[in-house]
């Protein structure tokens, strides 16, 4: 869904979902910058290693609800309110 920017650019509320596509571990201060302003879900994504840590926020805080290892086929994540399917280009899946 596209959400229109307010008059200063910026979005009027958070979004949902977050995803950070990385080449490395998460950030944790990061994540909780998002928290912190009502990002309900952070996805962590390691493209060196094709895992994501998916955290859901509880208060302002995230919480890890699970880790997935993205294949060659892709993996579906339901995050909620919607589910999504991740696929890797075929240099980045791990062992290929």
């Amino acid at each position: 869904m596209h959400q229109p920017l307010d008059g200063s650019g910026r979005l009027p509320t958070p979004p949902a979902l977050c995803v950070a596509v990385v080449a490395g571990p998460p950030n944790h201060r990061s994540a909780s910058a998002f928290a912190r302003v009502g990002v309900d879900h952070y996805w962590h994504l390691d493209s060196r290693s094709g895992v994501v840590e998916v955290s859901v926020r509880v208060d302002e805080e995230y919480r890890r609800a699970e880790s997935v290892t993205i294949s060659g086929e892709g993996e579906w994540i339901d995050f909620g309110v919607g589910v999504v399917k991740l696929t890797l280009p075929a240099s980045l899946v791990p062992g290929s």
